[in-house]
């Protein structure tokens, strides 16, 4: 028998799995998440944050339990798990609950928090995805759930109490037996509220639920809050405690018609299974909770327990944290007493038969097929880590080859004397900080991103061949004799323009006097459009220019494949020092000359005049105009002028060809406006 292979996932396959993730979340909710790697040494599987943030951690010692493949379906299972959190958790109203607590109570309370709200988010997975996804997530559920130890080897009631709670959210069953009554007598009493908690979509429910079963189980773990630390560090490293995260779900989501699925650890919880000795049954029967006889044969019977949570909940039903007084649970005694855990069948050992003990509903053991993925599946991991490898690859090379772009174009520097340019690629430092901060960014302009990328898209799909209403050409019959007269009654075809064969360069101002609100604004602009055009396939290249006395500087914010690296490095445009225009518009115009596309276009954003110790006053102006003239034999040239100034010296350097914006906010949508226009009409 081959022996598995345990080796977690290799970093090149961490890398690949990181953008797939991301990817993954803008399928399924339209926006993106950042995967950020958590360090080696942290005992968190995985968290997330309010800032669309996720953390995981590939290099835990769950992961590093499994094969490859299974370490990536388990790493994937902890990432759906961590995306149900930004979806349907309010870490901040859980939050806000602990801190009402005594100080030395939170502690516990946080930690009932964690152990009801992961099973109950997992509820719901099924209504947000499915496939791949959400059987990773139960492969992970399970992979936890057989890392915990059998709840007799408790060593205090409360610990054995809470590991029950840990083991029945989720495998849907208890390993082992209790041992301490005071520890079982309590589980039993929560189980319908733990239940309820689970069914609830509700964040404001859920906490109800949890305050109540914080109330009746605090006689169990009042006096043994220190013996509880060791516990409480085992939730962490089951990914369980999720003190770190700060996540704001969508407390009101509302399934819609289709329902969560009901999985086979919830169909445990409702029937689940333990033997127990004929004396505990007799014991449990004359307090009650037991139906069904007894048999004199044997000692050993199995017992069916049924947890109580699927009647449905009445509606302005009142919970702790939902603005009403929390219900009392002696109040709600009738309701326990029917859902308390009971003896609905009782089967002798040797009578169980091997059909029972392979049977979900039937049985006391979980089956190995849950713990594991088949051949097959494996297989099919395998093959998809070795396409991402190379998906990685290609990637790699795209962003070598657009870090090594040419941008030097030492034969200008020769129209002024005295003159070199300066140009400079941007680095990305800290690539996951950046990668976060970037990611808030794009989510904040997502909806403009989205209205922006469905007219280019129009744009491009209408650009077919028509005709065209004219006043000569091919006479059209039917507009003479129907319709309004007039003398557009010609016809001519119009080819297709070919519109998406565009390249274009955006040149932001980078001076001193664009600092502020401007520079803010412009970057904002530029990222817009990198997103857009990455999205619809136009070629664009974004550079910041400036000048060091008399010396034009050039910051490369991008290359033309416009790399989501490329787009990160767009949060460093800043202001800096002076502007020299004209040299800078012809060594666009130089880069554009180069380019293979149809159509070219280049935008400069600036917020006055030119302003260089090469020239000043008339003299930079004159040189403006004469190079936007230049360049406009090749490229469609036109500038922006933002702020409240007046626009007579741009008007001489850009002739009709110039937007004025007074309002910098309105910068985006006109700029995109007179874009989108421009290119319609080629």
């Amino acid at each position: 028998m081959e022996t598995k292979k345990l080796m977690g996932i290799r970093p090149p396959v961490w890398e690949a799995l990181k953008g797939r993730f991301s990817r993954m979340a803008i399928g399924l909710h339209g926006y993106s998440l950042r995967i950020i790697t958590l360090p080696e040494t942290s005992d968190e599987i995985g968290m997330t944050d309010s800032k669309k943030n996720v953390y995981l951690n590939p290099c835990h010692e769950l992961a590093k339990q499994l094969t490859e493949p299974e370490a990536v379906m388990f790493m994937m299972g902890v990432f759906a798990h961590e995306d149900m959190h930004q979806q349907l958790t309010d870490f901040t109203l859980f939050e806000n609950a602990t801190k009402k607590k005594p100080v030395h109570e939170q502690e516990v309370f946080h930690m009932i928090c964690n152990i009801v709200e992961d099973p109950a988010i997992e509820h719901f997975a099924s209504g947000f995805f499915g496939g791949k996804l959400l059987d990773a997530m139960y492969f992970m559920v399970m992979h936890v759930y057989r890392q915990s130890k059998p709840i007799d080897e408790a060593r205090i009631a409360s610990e054995q109490f809470f590991a029950a709670m840990i083991q029945y959210g989720d495998g849907g069953m208890l390993k082992g037996e209790f041992t301490f009554p005071e520890a079982r007598r309590t589980f039993r009493e929560i189980i319908p509220l733990f239940d309820k908690a689970i069914d609830s979509i509700d964040s404001r429910r859920r906490l109800g639920y949890m305050e109540q079963i914080f109330e009746i189980s605090r006689p169990l773990w009042i006096d043994e809050i220190e013996a509880l630390k060791e516990l409480m560090g085992l939730l962490k490293k089951l990914g369980k405690a999720h003190a770190s995260s700060s996540g704001s779900g969508n407390p009101d989501f509302k399934p819609g018609a289709a329902e969560a699925e009901e999985t086979k650890t919830e169909k445990r919880r409702k029937v689940t299974f333990r033997r127990i000795s004929k004396e505990e049954a007799e014991e449990i029967k004359k307090e009650g909770g037991a139906d069904g006889e007894i048999p004199e044969e044997v000692d050993i019977e199995v017992l069916l327990v049924e947890g109580g949570g699927d009647e449905p909940e009445e509606e302005g039903e009142k919970l702790a944290g939902t603005g009403g007084e929390p219900d009392d649970p002696k109040e709600d005694e009738s309701d326990k007493n029917e859902n308390i855990l009971t003896i609905t069948a009782v089967v002798p050992e040797e009578d169980s038969g091997e059909e029972n003990a392979d049977s979900d509903d039937e049985s006391g053991e979980i089956s190995e097929e849950e713990f594991s993925l088949s051949e097959e599946k494996l297989k099919e991991i395998a093959d998809e880590v070795k396409a991402m490898l190379l998906e990685a690859e290609a990637d790699k090379l795209e962003q070598s080859e657009a870090d090594n772009e040419p941008i030097d174009v030492p034969e200008l520097d020769k129209r002024y004397k005295g003159v070199r340019c300066q140009n400079r690629r941007v680095e990305l430092s800290q690539p996951e900080e950046m990668a976060a901060a970037y990611a808030e960014v794009v989510q904040s302009i997502a909806g403009n991103i989205a209205i922006l990328t469905s007219q280019f898209k129009r744009i491009f799909k209408a650009d077919t061949e028509e005709r065209e209403r004219r006043t000569s050409g091919r006479l059209n019959i039917k507009r003479l004799t129907t319709g309004t007269p007039g003398s557009r009654v010609f016809d001519r075809k119009r080819l297709p323009g070919n519109k998406r064969d565009t390249a274009i360069i955006i040149l932001i101002d980078e001076s001193g006097s664009m600092g502020g609100m401007k520079i803010k604004v412009a970057r904002l602009t530029a990222i817009l459009l990198a997103e857009v055009f990455a999205k619809v396939g136009i070629t664009v290249k974004i550079i910041g220019f400036t000048d060091d006395h008399g010396k034009p500087r050039h910051y490369h914010y991008g290359s033309w494949k416009n790399t989501p690296q490329d787009r990160m490095k767009l949060l460093n445009i800043s202001s800096k020092l002076d502007n020299f225009d004209g040299y800078s518009i012809r060594y666009c115009g130089e880069l554009l000359k180069k380019r293979p596309e149809s159509h070219k276009m280049l935008i400069v954003v600036s917020d006055g005049c030119p302003a260089s110790y090469a020239y000043r006053g008339n003299e930079g102006i004159a040189d403006t105009r004469n190079a936007v003239r230049e360049v406009s034999k090749l490229a469609k040239v036109f500038g922006v002028l933002i702020g409240n100034i007046g626009a007579e010296a741009h008007h001489i350097m850009y002739g009709n060809d110039l937007l004025h914006i007074s309002n910098i906010n309105e910068l985006p949508q006109r700029l995109a406006k007179k874009i989108s226009t421009t290119i319609k009409n080629w």
